[in-house]
């Protein structure tokens, strides 16, 4: 019971989106951002002591002399999300704070049961491109009876 209340009162947090799960989306990848729901932050208390917990980290160079408030992108991703999937079959990737996702190596139909857990908003395939350089940056063929010379003076 007392979980059920949580999640009610969580839910109703503007920290905390909620998703309409329908059914899980279809992803032809074993590569998968999983977006979260929240960060582990229900409300304003928490919320200031996590920008404090951020504040207090050594992100910025000393040599700037220009303060960056943090703010709710800088929060990092809940751990226990990670290491829950993580538990489950999932190989990390990396993680984004400002997306507020990681990305995974999932195993054959492991996307279904992610997708199911409470604190996964959306699942979306990683998508990778290969180009050559060549592609864009045509080289020219040059014949053996050319003279050749430096451009580099």
């Amino acid at each position: 019971m007392q979980a059920i209340i949580c999640l009610i009162i969580a839910a109703t947090a503007p920290y905390v989106r909620t998703a309409e799960k329908i059914s899980p989306p279809v992803i032809n990848s074993q590569s998968v951002w999983v977006f979260f729901t929240d960060k582990g932050v229900y409300n304003d208390v928490e919320y200031q002591a996590a920008l404090g917990a951020v504040s207090k980290s050594p992100t910025q160079s000393p040599a700037r002399s220009i303060s960056i408030k943090p703010d709710f992108n800088d929060i990092p991703v809940r751990e226990s999300y990670i290491r829950e999937i993580e538990a489950m079959g999932g190989r990390l990737r990396t993680v984004s704070k400002w997306l507020n996702a990681a990305s995974f190596d999932f195993p054959d139909g492991m996307a279904g049961q992610v997708y199911a857990l409470p604190f996964v908003y959306d699942l979306k395939p990683v998508i990778s491109r290969t180009v050559k350089e060549s592609d864009f940056m045509p080289l020219e063929k040059t014949s053996v009876g050319k003279t050749l010379r430096s451009t580099d003076t």
